[in-house]
């Protein structure tokens, strides 16, 4: 029936009612598609210039593909492909020449072109650069210049309110540093230092070291002079030292004499008073060990106690009367060890300069004494660093080599004076250098 219907229509006869209802579908569905066209069109020319997502440009308005009229949806727009054309205003109806589909050739204007979105781009086509908005200067709030201008003022304030404190914290460090070294100075028994110290030692050897060398000729036999020196109380160890100097250079054999005297005063200078706990006589030496060993964990206690000690010395130096028990100790002890020195040399000199050399050893232990005691109130105690003959070796930087030494050999033979050394911050440091003799 359909054939024969369609048979008619071709061959100029009157359409059956099946034929009619086809050619109404097609006007339809070529209406709807002139109305979606028209309104999508529309609203392609109200989106902002300013989208980061389309770049507006002079070329030719993109066209749209066809219809799908299958699925019903309008199909993705594309920079290669053009819009559907404006539809016509003329509402005419022209004659059915039996094509699906009316002509759409109407004239239409160009549109600016407009690329999609970078995530819709259809196969094959190039990527488009999508376009990142600028930031202007005008569109910067007033209101937050502000603020930032506001929150850079208050930190400038506030770094110059902290740096104002800063600078009174330090003025208040170094007024309690002065009260503190005051204060120190107040307890301290004698206002002597490191330096003062190392020039008084240094001036007390070679007041030594020069009037043995004036009193060389006065050596009554070198035989005996020997003996007495040799016969000296923990003095064996250094004999074959002693031998050996003089087998070595029998014409020097007064300069060897006069090196074991040098040797034989610093060393009872160092062990009755460099060597004392406080001072030489002082009653409270051996108790003041035992209170050092006590408070052992608790070393700037022991500090203050024995500074404070040396304070009660010196004024019991100044004043006798008022302490005659501890100045008679005291004094008692430094006869006992003038005369235990004096014993020994006058055996080795001539009777005429015994007084000579007395008067010479009272004075060595005076000038010692009052080294001991300024050695002792530092908070940083002056220690004489002990050497063993025949075993140390010299360090060129505590040690200076006596007259007669051989200079190839490094091994220490005899302990003319030793170096003096303090320890600060756990690093020992050298005050004055010693005196040996090596071969």
């Amino acid at each position: 029936m359909f054939g024969k219907n369609r048979k008619m229509n071709f061959l100029g006869g009157k359409p059956d009612k099946s034929a009619s209802k086809t050619t109404t579908s097609f006007s339809n569905a070529d209406a709807i598609y002139r109305k979606a066209s028209a309104e999508f069109r529309k609203s392609l020319t109200k989106l902002p210039e300013s989208d980061p997502f389309f770049d507006i440009s002079n070329s030719q308005t993109p066209r749209a593909s066809s219809f799908n009229s299958s699925s019903g949806h309008l199909p993705l727009m594309s920079s290669t492909k053009s819009l559907p054309p404006e539809p016509s205003t003329n509402n005419s109806k022209k004659p059915n020449d039996g094509s699906l589909c009316p002509s759409t050739t109407a004239p239409h204007k160009k549109d600016k072109t407009i690329a999609p979105h970078p995530s819709i781009q259809p196969p094959g086509s190039l990527p488009v650069k999508a376009v990142k908005p600028k930031l202007l200067r005008s569109s910067v709030n007033n209101n937050q210049i502000s603020k930032i201008t506001e929150k850079l003022d208050r930190s400038r304030q506030d770094n110059k309110e902290l740096t104002q404190k800063l600078g009174a914290k330090r003025q208040e460090i170094e007024r309690i540093k002065k009260e503190y070294s005051e204060y120190m100075k107040s307890i301290r028994a004698v206002d002597e230092d490191h330096c003062t110290i190392t020039e008084k030692l240094n001036r007390l050897h070679t007041n030594i070291n020069q009037f043995l060398m004036n009193v060389k000729g006065d050596i009554a036999d070198p035989t005996t002079a020997v003996k007495a020196f040799l016969d000296v109380k923990g003095w064996g160890s250094i004999e074959p030292a002693v031998r050996h100097l003089l087998q070595k250079n029998p014409s020097s054999t007064a300069s060897t004499i006069t090196r074991l005297a040098e040797k034989f005063i610093n060393e009872h200078i160092t062990k009755s008073i460099y060597n004392s706990p406080i001072y030489l006589g002082l009653p409270q030496n051996d108790a003041f060990v035992d209170v050092c060993q006590y408070m052992e964990g608790y070393n700037n206690w022991a500090t203050r106690l024995r500074q404070q000690l040396c304070t009660i010395v010196t004024e019991v130096l100044k004043e006798p009367s008022k302490n005659s028990e501890i100045y008679k100790a005291i004094e008692a002890a430094k006869t006992q060890l003038i005369m235990r020195m004096l014993n020994t040399l006058s055996l080795v000199y001539s009777h005429s300069v015994h007084e000579k050399i007395e008067a010479r050893l009272r004075s060595y232990v005076e000038e010692a004494a009052t080294i001991s005691l300024a050695m002792h109130s530092l908070p940083n105690v002056v220690h004489p660093y002990p050497l063993t003959e025949g075993v140390d070796k010299v360090n060129p930087e505590w040690i200076d080599l006596s007259y007669g030494s051989a200079a190839e050999n490094d091994t220490i033979q005899m302990v003319v004076c030793p170096p003096f050394t303090y320890e600060e911050d756990g690093v020992l440091n050298i005050l004055t250098k010693g005196k040996v003799v090596t071969f």
